[in-house]
């Protein structure tokens, strides 16, 4: 069983975060990557176009394609396999392995979440600008007492010849900048609210036992160099012109 970093990290602005999700992609290392954002951000997909964005809070462009992901009241994860792993070779159930691994942790709380099936148009013009106003194979969605179904989790992959990232985020609030998205503790009444921190606890063992891996806990990356972060970041993802482009 190959070894794998589980890294616990701080709340980041857009640009170092994905930055560090770009590093950690080059350096092509087994790792799982739980982390927030500093301020409500709204990450575009790879294709999308920034002057369709109807929110104005801080925006970031992502290296990964999809609809734009409000960044609030969430959990976001990363996971990063490099060529020569089983994982990589995976390739799309890599979305359903990690997704329904969290469905199970969320119905052990009392959480009936399930895996939509819905296949997306195949524009993406036809397609809501917002990711969670999407559905497509693999989401993770949750209805409310009702019945109306919410999608509540999401993810994207980027793959090249070295490794495959992938990440993704799980709702837990109601949006503070975009009020219609909804997240779990909104639909569903627990006795003890899902914070970051209790559902990070919980979906690590169900992740890492999912993934195949034995896990070593890490205060930060192994032989990981911030420098690197922040040469991406200047060309990139705090560059502007590639966020516009």
């Amino acid at each position: 069983m190959d070894s794998c970093e589980l890294f616990i990290d701080s709340a980041h602005s857009g640009v170092w975060n994905m930055s560090f999700d770009e590093a950690l992609l080059r350096r092509a290392e087994p790792i799982c990557r739980f982390y927030r954002w500093d301020t409500p951000t709204v990450s575009l997909g790879y294709f999308q176009k920034p002057e369709l964005n109807p929110l104005t809070c801080s925006t970031v462009r992502r290296t990964t394609g999809g609809g734009a992901i409000v960044h609030d009241n969430e959990l976001t994860y990363s996971i990063v396999f490099p060529a020569h792993s089983e994982q990589y070779e995976w390739g799309p159930d890599l979305y359903g392995i990690v997704h329904q691994s969290l469905i199970s942790v969320l119905r052990s709380i009392g959480v009936d979440a399930k895996m939509a099936h819905d296949d997306p148009p195949m524009r993406e013009k036809d397609k809501p600008f917002l990711c969670f106003e999407r559905r497509s194979r693999y989401d993770i969605v949750l209805a409310d007492q009702n019945g109306k179904e919410y999608k509540i989790m999401g993810s994207a992959q980027r793959r090249t010849q070295e490794a495959v990232l992938q990440h993704g985020s799980i709702l837990l609030n109601r949006s503070s900048v975009w009020t219609d998205l909804l997240g779990i503790n909104d639909l569903v009444k627990l006795p003890e609210p899902l914070t970051t921190e209790r559902l990070i606890n919980l979906w690590a063992p169900a992740l890492v036992f999912a993934l195949d891996v034995r896990i070593i806990p890490v205060d930060y990356p192994f032989d990981f160099d911030d420098k690197i972060v922040a040469e991406i970041a200047k060309e990139k993802y705090g560059n502007p012109d590639w966020k516009r482009k």
